[in-house]
């Protein structure tokens, strides 16, 4: 047997597949995503924006390391800046 991965875009198609799979008593489950759909939004504006070309390339020499202080804790994070132009 298959698994089908259907994507509504929409909750009117998402109500519309429920309820023509519920029609047909075929056994489904529905899960909900974890990340935040604005979160995805980007992540895949991002694939689009580098698949047309857009975007900078940056060597790994080029990322510096940042050093912050919050409340006497040392922060390490890897800082990225003023390399990406929208």
């Amino acid at each position: 047997m298959e698994t089908l991965i259907v994507h509504p875009k929409t909750k009117e198609q998402l109500a519309a597949l429920k309820a023509f799979i519920k029609a047909l008593k075929i056994d489904f489950k529905s899960e909900k995503s974890p990340y935040d759909p604005a979160f995805v939004k980007k992540i895949l504006q991002g694939k689009e924006d580098i698949k047309n070309g857009k975007g900078t390339k940056i060597a790994v020499g080029e990322i510096s390391i940042k050093h912050t202080t919050s409340h006497g804790l040392t922060d390490h994070r890897l800082t990225i800046l003023d390399y990406y132009s929208a």
